[in-house]
């Protein structure tokens, strides 16, 4: 995200109500990242305040670093069942499983019974070994859908809330 909303003079500038201020904050409307002034920014999420250029640089950096990230990842639901299904045509003996791919025993039988769910260190090597999808990315568009209502308020309602006041 481009932050690049300073005028001329070094003020920055509101991007809901166009005021030019000394400080500024990051804010988050629906989902959105805005810069805002301090008025505005008072019913919403402050992710960052803004006073100086370097303030700004950081910001900037740390969005960019922010969409970089690695997806998160997690395990699928119906793994013990995946991990059955594949060691019934192995038809490999568990222990021997477990001492190739240097996982203990008692920890594998646990997860070949549903008990725990693999790591994904584990879970990497047992997708090697057994040739099965057991890692999927999370759709995290869902949960921030969720956290963002529940963090911040929409846009239409801080304009009804600003006509109020």
């Amino acid at each position: 995200m481009n932050r690049s909303n300073r005028d001329k003079k070094g003020y920055f500038v509101c991007e809901i109500c166009g005021r030019e201020v000394s400080k500024a904050y990051i804010i988050l409307i629906e989902r959105s990242e805005l810069v805002a002034c301090e008025q505005c920014s008072k019913h919403n999420k402050i992710i960052k305040e803004l006073t100086s250029n370097e303030d700004k640089k950081a910001a900037n950096i740390s969005l960019k670093e922010d969409n970089k990230a690695e997806p998160e990842l997690d395990i699928v639901s119906n793994y013990a069942e995946l991990l059955s299904e594949a060691l019934k045509r192995k038809g490999e003996d568990i222990d021997k499983i477990a001492d190739i791919l240097k996982i203990k025993r008692s920890y594998f039988r646990k997860i070949l019974n549903g008990d725990i769910k693999p790591d994904i260190e584990t879970a990497k090597r047992l997708e090697s070994y057994f040739s099965i999808k057991l890692i999927v990315e999370v759709d995290e568009s869902k949960d921030e859908l969720k956290q963002s209502k529940i963090d911040s308020i929409s846009l239409e309602d801080f304009v009804k809330k600003n006509k109020e006041e």
